[in-house]
């Protein structure tokens, strides 16, 4: 069995050096852009058309691996070796038809490592819309936010394709990745073994704590916090319940059981609210309170819930091949007086000193007073241009920038523009990322 392992182990390693050496990472962070380091998907039609138009010797694999074209085997032999190739149909990565091979999985790179995941549901070439193999933007922006620090014990709640145990192993002395389903955890472990670091990383079967042991002085979570009504399908990956807090509560709840003294939690969830801030924040501001825990929620964005809504019962729609309406979304809501849905990082650390910090970053407080600070040569086009920084702007977005004088709150300058435009809430979440985009190019400050 140590002899097989070490030869999927030089297999593995070899795949890679290929992979590398043909500049597969390096064409995708060209093909895409700065997304390339935010989101795991491209627009499909767009990046299948660029590498369809382009001269580059390897789009073959990159149509393979990354939008999963099925491609003429002989294209591919180029690149792969036969026991690199036997050993990815051993795992079911590959499929064989007629002379054409398919990729089941999708070969995503981030940073300086690489992760089979399975391709999303909106991709044509995806199998199979309900699988636990997950890897989305959130995976990422988890990723982005891991802390450096060294520690011994982690724990990585909802593991999915193990990305996150696997950046984590590179500081830590054990990761274990948990998940609920068999064909994530198979898959994270290969993912470990093309990153090579299989022996400080484990992943086992567990529903949240249920099979884990000890304590742990780092926990991480990226739980499914989708709001799914209850007489609605959704895949288990996203399935949060009607609040979205199905999973997250329970984490939370049980979380002072299998965290060290001086240990840490993070996780990145989906919390609904009103105009003001998540209505989960008051209990787990008690929770934190009762288990004296340093908790700080960092809000850094937000949608109004119609918007949602439509999206989620779009999503819904489409994987099941089968039509849901907004209301099933919207009935609750309105019955909870909820209107947005918020994108929130939770820390907690367990110090023994209670604190409770909140910060919000990239949306406005509706109180808010916009004062512009910069001088904007505006240009009558089909709508409006602003020379300075090259942008067109509507109508309505050119009457709030000249409304924002220091006399009006956002919420003011909104219900003056309202009572002329009939702006739906959808219109003003625009009015809202607009002020944000105007805000981090400074030309609009806080008054």
């Amino acid at each position: 069995m140590e002899v097989k392992h070490l030869q999927y182990k030089l297999l593995i390693k070899k795949f890679i050096n290929e992979l590398d050496k043909s500049g597969y990472k390096q064409l995708l962070r060209i093909i895409r852009g700065n997304e390339f380091f935010t989101n795991p998907w491209g627009n499909f039609k767009l990046i299948k058309n660029k590498i369809l138009l382009s001269n580059f010797e390897i789009k073959e694999l990159i149509l393979f691996f990354y939008l999963g074209i099925p491609i003429e085997e002989k294209y591919i032999n180029k690149f792969i070796s036969e026991p690199v190739k036997d050993l990815l149909f051993s795992y079911g990565i590959l499929q064989r038809s007629d002379k054409n091979l398919r990729c089941t999985k999708a070969l995503i790179p981030y940073n300086d490592i690489y992760i089979f995941a399975d391709f999303p549901y909106f991709y044509p070439t995806c199998l199979d819309k309900t699988s636990p193999i997950y890897i989305g933007v959130d995976s990422f922006f988890l990723s982005s936010i891991l802390p450096c620090k060294k520690y011994n014990k982690v724990l990585d709640l909802c593991t999915g394709t193990g990305i996150h145990s696997i950046l984590l192993s590179k500081n830590s002395k054990t990761v274990t990745g948990i998940d609920i389903t068999d064909e994530a955890l198979e898959i994270a472990k290969l993912n470990a073994l093309i990153n090579d670091c299989e022996s400080s990383t484990s992943f086992i079967k567990s529903n949240i704590f249920s099979n884990t042991n000890g304590k742990y002085d780092l926990i991480i979570a990226n739980p499914p916090t989708q709001v799914i009504p209850e007489n609605v399908q959704y895949p288990l990956i996203g399935d949060g319940g009607k609040d979205g807090l199905k999973i997250i509560c329970k984490i939370i709840n049980d979380l002072d059981n299998h965290l060290d003294d001086d240990g840490a939690f993070y996780s990145i969830v989906q919390l609904l609210g009103d105009d003001k801030e998540p209505k989960y924040l008051d209990e787990l501001k008690t929770i934190s309170k009762s288990k004296k825990w340093k908790t700080k929620i960092t809000i850094h964005e937000r949608m109004p819930l119609t918007l949602q809504a439509k999206t989620m019962s779009s999503c819904s729609s489409k994987i099941y091949n089968k039509t849901y309406r907004e209301d099933e979304w919207t009935e609750y809501y309105n019955k909870e007086n909820l209107t947005y849905l918020y994108n929130v990082i939770i820390e907690i650390e367990k110090r023994y000193i209670f604190q409770f910090i909140v910060d919000n970053i990239n949306f406005s407080n509706g109180d808010d007073v916009p004062l512009k600070i910069a001088n904007l040569d505006i240009a009558p086009l089909k709508g409006y241009h602003i020379k300075n920084i090259d942008q067109n702007i509507t109508e309505i977005q050119k009457t709030f920038l000249d409304m924002c004088n220091g006399n009006y709150t956002i919420n003011e300058i909104k219900d003056i523009i309202t009572k002329n435009s009939k702006l739906t809430i959808e219109d003003k979440f625009q009015l809202e990322k607009f002020y944000r985009n105007m805000y981090n190019l400074g030309i609009l400050s806080k008054a």
